[in-house]
């Protein structure tokens, strides 16, 4: 990591006018994140997990309601088949 020392305040502003300091003080050749860019990162993963598991929850009890009511529409068919052909229902 190179660092910029300078020896005045004239070379401090000619550095500064001259952009080798980024605004977290850093040198321009600095590589890697800050522990607060990474914390934002988590953050924002954490709040897209955590929609994706609320809708998930949500779409899942849908299709459990939206298959239960088919079985049950399909046997209430089938009764009335039962019904038609024999006159009267089934015995369980």
């Amino acid at each position: 990591m190179h660092i910029i020392r300078p020896t005045s305040s004239l070379q401090l502003s000619r550095s500064l006018r001259l952009g080798s300091f980024t605004s977290l003080g850093r040198t321009k050749g600095a590589s890697g994140f800050t522990i607060i860019e990474l914390l934002v990162v988590i953050v924002v993963i954490a709040i897209l997990a955590a929609i994706t598991i609320v809708a998930y929850r949500g779409i899942s009890q849908r299709a459990i309601v939206s298959s239960l009511s088919s079985d049950l529409d399909n046997a209430s068919k089938q009764l009335k088949l039962a019904q038609i052909d024999s006159g009267n229902y089934p015995v369980a």
